[in-house]
């Protein structure tokens, strides 16, 4: 079939990654993520316990973990620290259930609530990396400093033999020492945003992309930052057109701007400098360098599933700054290579 046949008349986007590069290698089929040992000679910290969550994991959305990071953040304050951790390290008490719970980690890397891991609980983690090498411990962190975000990576999942997936976490403040999360694997929810993507009918060029998201820029600029951010937040607006939308973030990665792929982002402010596609590849940390380097193009891929099988849609994304606070971009599908590719 087609590409474009394909495209317009039967895909159902089920994972839209906002933006996700195809320059990483995956990691080998069956590897494992890195243990690292921690400073001082403490012992080793081990990821992927033979613990498993009592109860059988369900299906998650994004929605479900900031409902459930919220609730410990609140709990946390009212309750004060020492009652709330032995809470989030109850596997049986209401901060676990169903395969989804909270854990907590000082800023200095310290593991604080493990419930399924609780052999980890007082080691540090912070030199922990995934597969691919990304420190998945200080990235949460650093993520956590601005508030609420989302961070992806590569973690052992104890409800599915241990076996290595993508990971999605939502991660919060809750003192200024200490920070509070909750995720879920894959096979247990959509890791990536989604959305029912709706394409245009003509084929868009990079001209079109390059001047769409210009417009939207000199809109910006003339009109001041409040007024664009509603305007483009506007499911309805003049800059939501189908597979052109524009989303915006300031120079730490917290959304500001995400009309159709989650109301959750710009609503919670959420902050995704450390979110990556399924290579491995920090995206929206790589269009936010090259927004501060006046903006350029970053190619990038989809994973979308479309007639019941799952295939990698390659993207093209332009970014440019607004100001020396904020920045925008937009992306199209690069039909050209996506003809080629298998599957397709």
């Amino acid at each position: 079939m087609g590409f474009c046949k394909f495209f317009l008349v039967a895909l159902i986007l089920g994972e839209l990654i906002l933006a996700s590069g195809c320059t990483q290698p995956q990691p080998a089929s069956g590897a494992t993520p890195t243990p690292q040992v921690t400073a001082g000679g403490a012992k080793p910290a081990t990821i992927g316990s033979p613990e498993s969550p009592g109860q059988a994991a369900g299906k998650y959305t994004v929605g479900d973990l900031i409902a459930l990071v919220n609730k410990a953040v609140a709990y946390a304050k009212a309750n004060g620290n020492a009652k709330a951790i032995a809470a989030f390290n109850d596997p049986n008490g209401e901060f676990s259930q169903n395969g989804l719970y909270v854990f907590a980690e000082g800023y200095n890397g310290t593991a604080l609530a493990k419930p399924f891991e609780r052999d980890t609980v007082g080691t540090n983690l912070l030199g922990l990396k995934d597969s691919y090498g990304v420190p998945l411990i200080k990235n949460i962190g650093e993520t956590a400093r601005y508030g609420m975000g989302y961070v992806s990576y590569e973690y052992p999942n104890p409800a599915n033999n241990k076996t290595v997936e993508q990971k999605l976490s939502v991660v919060a403040d809750v003192d200024g020492t200490y920070y509070v999360g909750a995720g879920f694997h894959e096979s247990n929810g959509m890791v990536y945003p989604s959305v029912v993507l709706n394409p245009l009918s003509k084929v868009l060029s990079r001209d079109n992309l390059v001047a769409f998201v210009r417009n939207a820029m000199d809109y910006a600029r003339k009109n001041g930052r409040e007024k664009a951010i509603a305007t483009f937040n506007d499911p309805d607006g003049p800059f939501v057109q189908g597979e052109l939308v524009i989303m915006a973030f300031d120079y730490n990665g917290t959304n500001l701007v995400s009309p159709s792929y989650s109301k959750d982002m710009s609503r919670n402010h959420i902050n995704l400098i450390n979110y990556h596609d399924p290579d491995g590849v920090a995206t929206i940390r790589g269009m936010r360098d090259l927004s501060e380097d006046d903006g350029g193009i970053l190619y990038t891929v989809a994973k979308v599933t479309g007639n019941g099988k799952i295939i990698f849609v390659p993207k093209i994304d332009y970014a440019e700054p607004v100001d020396g606070s904020w920045w925008l971009f937009s992306g199209i599908y690069d039909r050209r290579l996506a003809s080629s590719g298998p599957g397709i």
